[in-house]
């Protein structure tokens, strides 16, 4: 257990004997009722019996690091091959990832930098921490690390599509579609990819380049649901109702949750129909 840890549950524990020191002085000594502040005393007691088992078990669930070194495998496996102690802390940034911790995951993460030796380093890196910028919203700082990123390796497809991912959500769709298509280039049967350009086309609201991307990323993974969703949405919007339910009934056997695609529909018509009526002021 921590020193800090150790210290907060002595402080706990100090206070649970104060309470209950104050409530036998009240009855003993000042002759009030037992009764008086029963419940109050009882509920700060109790609060702090949850707070003491919170400490002592709050990291009981934690996964052991080797979890995440298997479940990463592929991402990481070369990894600080060579160096135990960034390698060790290479684990424990994923698992504060992993555990939506990622303002301090980034501060591992950062620390790792200057411990970067060659391509395999600096991919396990700067991906995590790009990801960990994107879920903070700080969509610039993630796209400067993934060109920072394509330094060691320029020809890595799943860089340029994750860097395509945030000039989409920077809004700025050429530069996405550039990093999109290096990334087809480099690896042709990506359906991530197809999928990501279906995406690219629907926030710009061109739906026949949509539909054509997204029947591509679905014919090379006929299970996948983002894109036979994608595809419900866009029909829902053209107004086809026949291939609409049909992607539905496609995306919601394959797990897709049906209230998800109910609610994109609802959105982007009602958003769409706001568009045009703007354009037509």
């Amino acid at each position: 257990m921590k020193k800090s840890k150790i210290i907060a549950c002595i402080i706990v524990a100090l206070a649970m004997l104060g309470i209950i020191g104050l409530y036998v002085y009240e009855v003993v000594f000042l002759k009030k009722p037992y009764t008086e502040n029963l419940v109050r005393f009882l509920a700060i007691f109790v609060g702090l019996v949850g707070t003491m088992v919170k400490l002592f078990a709050g990291n009981s669930r934690r996964r052991p690091l080797e979890f995440y070194s298997k479940q990463y495998d592929e991402d990481i496996r070369y990894a600080f091959k060579n160096n135990k102690i960034a390698r060790k802390k290479l684990l424990c940034a994923i698992r504060l990832y992993n555990e939506n911790n990622y303002k301090k995951a980034i501060k591992y993460f950062t620390q790792l930098t200057k411990d970067i030796q060659n391509e395999h380093d600096a991919y396990a890196v700067y991906v995590f921490a790009a990801i960990c910028f994107s879920e903070c919203g700080i969509h610039n700082e993630a796209i400067k690390i993934y060109y920072q990123l394509l330094e060691y390796m320029p020809n890595n497809a799943t860089v340029h599509n994750n860097l395509s991912h945030e000039h989409m959500e920077d809004g700025n769709f050429d530069l996405a579609m550039q990093h999109i298509n290096e990334a087809l280039r480099i690896d042709p049967y990506s359906h991530t990819t197809y999928i990501n350009k279906a995406n690219c086309y629907f926030y710009q609201y061109k739906l026949e380049e949509t539909i054509e991307n997204a029947l591509k990323a679905l014919e090379l993974k006929n299970n996948d649901t983002n894109s036979s969703g994608l595809l419900a949405v866009v029909y829902a919007l053209k107004g086809d109702k026949e291939n609409s339910e049909k992607y539905f009934r496609i995306a919601v056997n394959n797990g897709k949750n049906p209230k998800d695609i109910n609610d994109a529909i609802e959105f982007y018509t009602t958003e769409r129909a706001e568009i045009l009526q703007e354009m037509a002021e």
